[in-house]
């Protein structure tokens, strides 16, 4: 039968390392754009543009 004092650290260490491997992927992302819009030839004024993010991956996020 296996100790259970040699098992506490390494399930301390799993748990450790499953948090911090995680903490990465779920870091909050930013996108810019800089340029100038064009109506046919000339610039667009007062218009209001929105960035819509489309997830094409297997995992979708549900929640912001």
């Amino acid at each position: 039968m296996v100790n259970n004092l040699a098992i506490f650290p390494f399930i301390i260490s799993f748990i450790l390392f499953f948090f911090i491997s995680n903490s990465n992927s779920m870091r909050q992302q930013a996108i810019g754009a800089k340029g100038r819009l064009l109506c046919g030839s000339k610039p667009a004024a007062n218009v209001l543009v929105k960035l819509y993010d489309k997830d094409t991956g297997k995992f979708k996020k549900k929640f912001s």
